[in-house]
């Protein structure tokens, strides 16, 4: 889960990735309610992260000139398979986004996740949100793999996105250093929203419809065996889409 991006210019200022301290816990809080509108009671409480971050749990944040700008959380988790690594909120603050604090609180994180003995980490990304996609897919090389649909239509009269489910191998497969020479073709891909924020704000009714159909194209893709791994953007024409591959795609591209 991530904010849509800021239009003010980014930071030049150097940044600073840390573990989290005691007392930043509640201030982490504070700029999540901030980032995401959320109301008190739709926020992770300090003493929350505090308990997870001693039984597996990570929680990250970033400094810029001295100043709280980001922060990233993730908790432990556990399936057949083994344990992971369940990253739940990515937050930097308005002002210092587009300037990488992102890519470095998830890089971070996956260093000490390797280190803690964590092999795979995931996470969800609102399925119209296309800056969260291009971060985790075309940037750090993970993959959104299925789809679930959001538990917050119950809770709030706001227009929700489905959840993605995405998958980042932390050993098997390292860490892009560069962007990949981004792919042309279309055939298997998903169009999104460019700025999903924008458009539920100007038009709820068009963005409750472009969540229907990003779902139901989604959904087919998934039932095929495909998973996301790369966004295709047009920046002239503020248009993207999410690219899905098969092994056998990557394998003979």
């Amino acid at each position: 889960m991530t904010p849509a991006p800021s239009r003010e210019p980014p930071t030049t200022d150097p940044v600073e990735i840390r573990i989290a301290s005691l007392d930043e816990l509640e201030a982490c809080r504070a700029l999540e309610e901030e980032a995401f509108d959320f109301a008190p009671t739709e926020s992770i409480p300090g003493w929350v992260r505090h308990m997870t971050d001693s039984h597996g749990g990570i929680t990250l944040t970033a400094h810029v000139a001295g100043q709280l700008v980001g922060f990233s959380y993730a908790l432990p988790a556990f399936e057949d398979t083994g344990p992971y690594l369940f990253s739940l909120g990515l937050v930097v603050k308005r002002g210092h986004r587009s300037s990488g604090i992102g890519r470095s609180l998830k890089l971070r994180q996956r260093h000490e996740a390797v280190a803690r003995g964590y092999r795979v980490m995931r996470w969800t990304i609102g399925s119209l949100n296309s800056h969260s996609f291009h971060l985790a897919l075309t940037v750090l090389g993970a993959r959104a793999i299925a789809m679930h649909p959001t538990p917050l239509d119950a809770l709030q009269s706001r227009v929700y996105m489905d959840e993605v489910l995405c998958e980042w191998d932390l050993v098997g497969r390292p860490a892009r250093v560069a962007r990949p020479e981004p792919r042309r073709d279309l055939l298997h891909s998903v169009e999104i929203p460019w700025d999903h924020r924008a458009m539920a704000s100007a038009d709820p009714d068009l963005a409750a419809q472009w969540r229907q159909g990003v779902a139901a194209a989604m959904r087919e893709l998934f039932a095929r065996g495909m998973y996301a791994d790369e966004v295709i953007l047009d920046r002239r024409r503020r248009r993207a889409w999410l690219a899905f591959s098969t092994g056998a795609d990557r394998q003979s591209a």
